[in-house]
């Protein structure tokens, strides 16, 4: 029960220790619920027949750990859709309301308001709505005499230089080109770092293309899923680190190291300047710079989903609830204050959106880097309606939380609840007594001791003052200097950082004092702060080059070694390659991968003008990637004599292995045979060495070395090894060996490679192929050789249109046809037939009038009364039949489509709009894409990744590299691998399961189920 007039009361009952809860809310009417103060015209286009509970019922159905206290701090109508939050130098809260979400109509509707609780209640008492012209409002700042704005296609400064919350003019275009069309991938997140500059986040799903007003296209920066950086005086701007898909949250720990986290991918990341992390592979999986080769790992070491976990840190028994609860996140906040127990300092908190709760990870050095592991949730809710897109660290250790209140998943095509959002206020123990205070009317010399506070709020907004005080040209008292040059010195950590930025605000980011501090900085981690301040502008002066030269030898901290490798990206070409040398000869253990792949980012430019010495640091003991990556890069160079030159030197070294495969990965299907290969190949294949013989015959297919090609045709026939069979096979298919064609027939039948054979043959096309495939089909009872018939069958024209007669014939089942291979069928037929086909199959592909009425018939098929009898193991064995082909689900199935563990699959709208309208919203990456190749076949599927000689195309059942000159012509389509009427190829009862089936929390035995 809640006690009466608002006061702290228990609530028993909850899944985690006893919390208080504390009710502070704002009513119009006691008992009614209140309707938002919507701006005109603004509407909810969630289903009216379903509503969220009223804030105070929301409020009790949160559950935070023994000790913490939850106050509604505003709830609808004081706010709605609150979409970003933010705290200014007065410890008053400040809110985006963001009504153009998802539609993104131009209508100047979105508001900023500030919030004040000045009884210190737990709810606010003063509400002011400072603006509310916004279009497209997803992110801001306070600071500079104004407030900085995520309003796309525009980052504006709306100036208050009075501080007076009324805008003083009309808001300034400070960058403009941010993408409209991005959906819930757009630019978001304004957060002051450290370096003064103001940083922000991006998504993959469309590209940016940004500048200064005026900026000529040529000149613009393009950026999708990325950190980027702006500087408040200058207004230059910078892509910080590029990757990961949708970052959401910033912060930095008290050793100035920057985090993010993001969505459906892995979900926390230690943000290294001139990163490239993995991205979603259905958004340009691959990262612009073709020499790139490989991407960054993230720090997490789990995932929040079950069966998300391959690759990852396992737990026994643990479920998709007891692992996180999904795969969307948003907000974050490291938390650095004393207010709480030390239990929860430096851990990160963020929102996982699906799972309706904060999740906490914990972060400990590891290596160069970090790793964070989970820890338990630190809130949940049980309101199925509760989605927490923003947190932030308050003056007095508090946390606010902002809840945008709504159904579906972060897409919202299921409509949107626009008339709800609330914003809960968490602390611990007794409530902190609360004064007036403003942090920007403090003297200089307070500043410098709030950069000592135990809370980091105040210390970064004292860093942020002085920062505005040095770009106004105010002169700081040498005594002032001194002092936080000997605070730099000391052991403490986080203070000696906090100092270190105090210099960097009152100094800058180059000269002696670096230089100095780093010589007697104690702590490798003030060390390497110091080196990424150092490097943190534009360009770099030689003195600061020759300095990280001179130290980059004698330095022993692996996380120096990091920020060395990041600032190499600052440092002129020419001047990179004794670094990175030095960088590259460090120890470095295996597990830290991303300290070798930033050292690649920064060498990489430079391998080509420094062959010789490149190719020397290769053969010696340096990580295998950075041997590979070399040669790699020196094949793309036009190098290819000298590096297989280098190979065969008596001193070739423990990395030729790493150097083979470098000349394999660049190299395309085939190739003219160098001046060095027969001497080389001689060695190489004399070597004991079982790999490297195998790549040497490898690289000889590639040359049309046809001693090396017959030697291979006999180890197909009649090695004893069947993984070597399938491997070679394949290998010969893709250099399409002439010897291969004439034997291909003869090996159909072969109980170890018969269905790989069957799935070369449309490489070598005859005049019967199509009667002898059909032959097969009859004759086998395996399905899995039957599935490859049909697909070699819808591989090329001629073939394809033999198997649409035998089908319309009723000689072929239609049923056995997966739909994959039906919509190939449909691609690769004429034009004039595709028509007939789909209605053939039952795809329908309806307008946008019939699209309401068609998910308003399912979702009457399938009640939830039905749903809950259903049988999930049944369900199951519908998946694998229609879905798994494609999509993975805990850990098993294709990686054509997305990941389906970690998505809003148990959501019956969630399903039913992806099924039935697949080509919806579609990444570019699982677009159809149609290879035409010279030699007469046709491939679906799509493209993995891409340089200017080899495209890695995926079909359903293989991933081939092709040569581009192979390639007639290549078509993208805007529809989905996946077709539409899916759904009306099963029965009501198959489709039931199969929804059950969605909803399981883990994995179904597969005996069970059949």
């Amino acid at each position: 029960m809640l006690s009466e007039g608002g006061e702290t009361a228990f609530i028993g009952e909850m899944q985690k220790p006893l919390c208080r809860i504390c009710i502070a809310a704002v009513l119009l009417f006691p008992g009614v619920r209140a309707i938002a103060q919507l701006p005109e015209g603004i509407l909810d286009t969630q289903d009216p027949a379903t509503s969220p509970p009223t804030p105070e019922e929301s409020l009790e159905m949160i559950s935070v750990p023994e000790g913490f206290s939850v106050s509604l701090f505003a709830g609808e109508p004081n706010i709605a859709q609150p979409i970003a939050i933010q705290y200014d130098d007065r410890g008053r809260l400040w809110a985006i309301e963001s009504f153009s979400y998802i539609e993104w109509a131009r209508k100047g509707q979105d508001r900023i308001l500030i919030f004040e609780d000045t009884d210190n209640d737990g709810t606010f008492d003063s509400r002011k709505v400072f603006w509310e012209k916004g279009n497209h409002l997803s992110g801001f700042q306070v600071g500079y005499g104004g407030v900085w704005v995520c309003d796309a296609p525009e980052l504006l400064f709306i100036p208050d230089s009075d501080g007076d919350d009324i805008p003083d003019g009309e808001p300034r275009v400070v960058l403009d080109g941010w993408a409209l069309d991005a959906e819930h991938n757009f630019f978001n997140g304004l957060t002051w770092g450290p370096d003064g500059w103001l940083w922000g986040r991006h998504g993959i799903k469309k590209p940016s293309h940004v500048g200064k007003p005026g900026t000529p296209e040529k000149d613009r920066i393009e950026l999708s899923c990325c950190i980027w950086r702006v500087h408040p005086i200058t207004h230059d701007f910078e892509i910080v680190a590029d990757g990961t898909i949708n970052p959401w949250g910033l912060d930095w720990n008290a050793e100035g190291q920057p985090f993010i986290n993001t969505s459906v991918i892995d979900h926390f990341w230690h943000l290294v300047p001139g990163a490239r992390f993995e991205r979603w592979a259905d958004r340009g999986m691959t990262h612009p710079n073709p020499f790139t080769y490989e991407q960054m790992k993230p720090t997490s070491d789990h995932r929040h989903w079950f069966g998300g976990q391959k690759e990852r840190k396992t737990y026994e028994g643990a479920g998709h609830e007891d692992l996180g609860g999904g795969h969307s996140h948003c907000g974050m906040v490291i938390y650095q204050a004393d207010a709480w127990p030390e239990e929860y300092r430096g851990k990160a908190f963020f929102s996982n959106v699906l799972g309706q709760r904060i999740n906490m990870d914990h972060i400990e050095r590891s290596h160069s880097g970090y790793v964070a592991s989970h820890g338990e949730d630190f809130l949940t809710s049980s309101s199925e309606w509760f989605r927490a897109v923003d947190l932030k660290q308050g003056p007095y250790g508090e946390m606010m939380v902002a809840e945008w209140t709504d159904l579906g998943e972060c897409h919202d095509r299921d409509g949107i609840h626009r008339t709800s959002g609330r914003l809960y206020e968490v602390w611990y123990g007794d409530r902190a007594e609360k004064s007036e205070f403003n942090v920007s009317k403090r003297e200089t010399e307070e500043l410098v001791d709030l950069l000592f506070h135990e809370n980091s709020w105040w210390r970064r907004h004292a860093l942020r003052n002085l920062y505005e005080r040095s770009a106004a040209g105010e002169e700081f008292p040498r005594s002032l200097v001194e002092e936080l040059i000997g605070e730099a010195k000391e052991t403490n950590v986080r203070d000696a950082v906090s100092a270190v930025d105090g210099i960097h605000a009152m100094l800058g980011g180059t000269g002696d004092w670096i230089f100095d501090l780093y010589a007697e900085a104690k702590a490798e981690e003030v060390r390497a702060h110091l080196v990424n301040l150092a490097f943190s502008s534009r360009t770099t002066d030689d003195e600061t080059v020759t300095w990280l030269e001179k130290n980059v030898g004698t330095e022993s901290g692996p996380l120096v070694h990091l920020a060395m490798a990041s600032a190499l990206q600052r440092v002129p070409v020419e001047k990179r390659w004794s670094i990175a040398e030095e960088l590259s000869r460090k120890s470095i253990p295996p597990e830290d991968e991303n300290l070798v792949l930033m050292i690649w980012y920064g060498m990489e430019p430079a391998v080509v003008s420094n062959a010789e010495a490149a190719l020397e640091l290769a053969r010696s003991g340096i990580p295998p990637f950075l041997s590979e990556a070399i040669a790699r890069r020196l094949v793309s160079g036009n190098r290819l004599n000298d590096v297989l030159t280098s190979l065969s030197l008596e001193q070739n070294g423990n990395n030729t292995i790493p150097v083979l495969q470098g000349i394999l990965a660049e190299l395309p299907a085939s190739a003219e045979m160098p001046e060095a290969w027969p001497d080389t190949f001689a060695i190489l294949e004399s070597n004991p060495n079982r790999e490297i013989q195998d790549a040497a015959f490898e690289l000889a297919l590639l040359f049309g070395d046809e001693e090396a090609e017959k030697k291979l045709i006999e180890t197909v026939v009649s090695s004893k090894s069947n993984v070597e069979r399938v491997r070679v096979l394949n290998l010969l298919t893709g250099t399409k060996s002439k010897l291969l064609g004439k034997r291909i027939w003869e090996l159909i039948d072969d109980p170890v490679i018969g269905t790989e054979a069957i799935r070369s043959i449309p490489a070598y096309p005859g005049k019967n192929t199509a009667k002898r495939l059909l032959s097969e089909f009859h004759q086998t009872e395996s399905s899995e050789k039957r599935t490859a018939i049909l697909q070699a069958l819808a591989s090329r024209k001629e073939l394809a249109s033999v198997l649409v007669r035998g089908l319309k014939a009723g000689e072929i089942d239609k049923s056995l046809v997966p739909t994959y291979i039906a919509r190939q069928l449909i691609d690769v037929s004429p034009k004039k037939e595709r028509e007939d086909l789909e209605e053939f199959w039952g795809f329908n592909n309806d307008g946008q009038e019939q699209k309401e009425a068609l998910l308003a018939i399912w979702k009457d098929r399938l009640p939830e009364s039905n749903i809950a009898k259903a049988d999930a193991a049944k369900g199951k064995l519908v998946y694998q039949r229609a879905c798994s082909a494609c999509h993975q689900m805990f850990g098993e199935g294709g990686v054509i489509g997305p990941n389906l563990t970690g998505s809003n699959r148990a959501n019956l709208d969630y399903f039913l709009l992806n099924v039935l309208f697949p080509s919806e919203d579609v990444g570019e990456d699982y677009r159809l894409v149609t290879l035409s190749l010279k030699d007469g076949r046709t491939l679906v599927g799509n493209v993995v990744e891409e340089n200017e000689k080899v495209i890695t195309f995926r079909e359903i059942t293989q991933t081939t590299r092709i040569d581009k000159s192979d390639v007639k012509s290549r078509q993208v389509a805007e529809a989905s691998l996946m077709p539409p009427g899916l759904l009306d190829t099963m029965t009501i009862e198959e489709v039931t399961d199969l929804v059950a089936y969605l909803r399981t929390t883990g994995p179904i035995d597969s005996v069970v189920a059949q």
